[in-house]
């Protein structure tokens, strides 16, 4: 008997034991009967020349190979050239059709056991004959066009769907081989088995699957909970993502606030550097303020005062400050009272030093004792200069911030004293004019 082992590899073992001998390479095979007779098993073999030369060129042989009575060795019972193949007829298009014939010098029929393997071996034969016979070709028909073109090719499409045996199902296969131990020699009643037992396995599947309703009911109520939670989920997920989506949005307004505050604060800062700055420059202190408004000019320290303030003044109203500064309501009211307290200080000293002037103008000298004994001798008015040098820088200021009351002082200081110095030389020309005439009389 041919165990299951060698009916999986029967493509391997009729390669080494029979075509390697040959020097050929088995390239498709399909285990098949004659159809309406119960013999063996014979396979159907496709096996190409395996060295190719100039001389012996790629031949590809069709033969048919039957085991010998024992079983353990293999023959070839016939052997053609594909250009001998004339007819190949797949009976049905239905893939589950097992009959296919083949005309050669006579009809063979046949009965395959496997349909892939059926689907296989004719898609080989059909490409094989199309790429090694030059003349005529043989005819096919009644077969899938897929299994005929290159793209659809059965070889592939079992290669990629090709699953090896697990032990277990090797076992399985091989306690279901040994019972049915005349399925070699009846096919039909082996399928005819294993359809009766795959049915009654279908029935405890089915009986399973009933008493486990109330098992599938629970799976099932268990696994619509696990979608409510999943979407439940899925629905706190979004809230998450919505949440993180607003807060990305406050931090990137945060972020511009951030930044323009920033620029806010520096902006202030330099506001508030600008500010004090004109602060600075227009601070009048309030001594100084005290002393524009109502100096004392008569006493030393009081004088002293008044030209520090006047300085303080005049360094306030001559400041460098911006333009746009000087728009601003506080700079232009300070400005306003620099203006006030300017004009009241110098009408304070236009006044004093006017009277000053008009009062020195009627001194009469410290050569008066001298001019009465008709001496040649000007007087001479120091004091008036010594007493006028303390009013210099007062009018030194007028002069720059009031040019106005600094020509009329200059009048009054030039009309004033020149009345000193015209009566000064009128009083020296008659001391000569008598002198002159004492002479004149005493000589």
């Amino acid at each position: 008997m041919v165990t299951i082992g060698r009916l999986a590899n029967i493509k391997h073992i009729l390669q080494k034991e029979l075509f390697d001998i040959s020097d050929e390479r088995l390239i498709s095979v399909c285990t098949v009967t004659k159809t309406y007779k119960k013999k063996k098993a014979c396979y159907l073999c496709l096996s190409i020349s395996a060295s190719v030369t100039s001389s012996s060129p790629k031949t590809v042989v069709f033969s048919q190979v039957k085991p010998t009575e024992k079983d353990s060795e293999y023959k070839r019972k016939h052997s053609w050239q594909l250009d001998e193949i004339k007819l190949v007829d797949g009976k049905d298009e239905n893939f589950e059709t097992h009959e296919f014939d083949i005309q050669i010098d006579k009809l063979y029929k046949y009965y395959a056991i496997n349909l892939h393997e059926r689907q296989n071996f004719l898609g080989v034969l059909y490409r094989q004959i199309n790429k090694s016979v030059r003349g005529e070709k043989a005819v096919f028909k009644n077969i899938p066009a897929a299994w005929l073109s290159e793209k659809g090719s059965p070889e592939k499409s079992i290669v990629k769907n090709f699953k090896a045996l697990t032990e277990k199902e090797v076992n399985e296969l091989n306690k279901l081989v040994n019972e049915c131990d005349f399925a070699i020699k009846d096919a039909e009643l082996f399928i005819e088995q294993l359809g009766k037992k795959l049915h009654d396995l279908d029935g405890a599947n089915i009986q399973s699957v009933l008493a486990s309703e109330k098992q599938v009911f629970s799976l099932v109520e268990e696994i619509e909970k696990a979608v409510g939670e999943v979407e439940r989920f899925e629905s706190r997920l979004d809230s998450y993502d919505d949440i993180l989506n607003h807060v990305k949005e406050s931090m990137e307004k945060v972020g511009s606030k951030n930044a323009m505050i920033e620029i806010a604060n520096n902006n202030n800062t330099k506001l508030l550097n600008e500010l004090n700055g004109v602060i600075c420059q227009l601070d009048l202190p309030s001594s100084a303020q005290q002393a524009l408004s109502d100096p004392d000019l008569k006493t030393v320290n009081g004088r002293q005062a008044a030209i520090n303030a006047g300085k303080a003044l005049q360094q306030a109203m001559n400041s460098d400050i911006d333009p746009a500064l000087l728009r601003l309501t506080a700079v232009q009211d300070q400005r306003k009272r620099f203006e006030k307290w300017k004009l009241k200080f110098s009408s304070t000293i236009s006044r004093y030093v006017n009277n000053l002037f008009i009062h020195l103008g009627n001194d009469i000298g410290e050569g008066n004792s001298q001019s009465q004994s008709h001496e040649l001798i000007l007087q001479s008015h120091s004091n008036v200069h010594k007493e006028l040098a303390a009013y210099m820088e007062l009018m030194h200021w007028t002069k720059a911030m009031d040019r106005k009351t600094y020509d009329g002082l200059t009048k009054v200081y030039t009309s004033s004293l020149s009345k000193i110095y015209e009566r000064d030389i009128k009083a020296f020309f008659n001391n000569v004019s008598i002198l002159f005439c004492i002479k004149i009389i005493c000589w």
